[in-house]
């Protein structure tokens, strides 16, 4: 049988939470929309808003996209653990 990785499960409990709390507010957005279909990612989000769309001429770029470490906010465990418990 397949395992999950670890960790997946207590990821889906917060979004579980998360969707109880903001019910149809909340709209998830996966970060490969942003890289690979931005233009969409961001219709559907001002779609989403009830906003007018960008206009045709504007062009998603990325920024800050280097591969590899840079912050120690990800490694930070404290930071990290009460992040967990406001998501549980």
């Amino acid at each position: 049988s397949v395992q999950a990785p670890v960790g997946l499960h207590a990821a889906a409990a917060g979004l579980r939470r998360l969707h109880e709390l903001m019910g149809p507010r909340l709209h998830l957005i996966h970060q490969d929309s942003l890289r690979f279909d931005a233009r969409r990612t961001f219709d559907a989000i001002t779609a989403f808003l009830g906003v007018s769309s960008f206009s045709p001429d504007v062009a998603f770029r990325r920024y800050n996209a280097a591969l590899g470490h840079r912050t120690e906010l990800c490694r930070n465990a404290s930071l990290l653990s009460a992040l967990q418990q406001q998501l549980r």
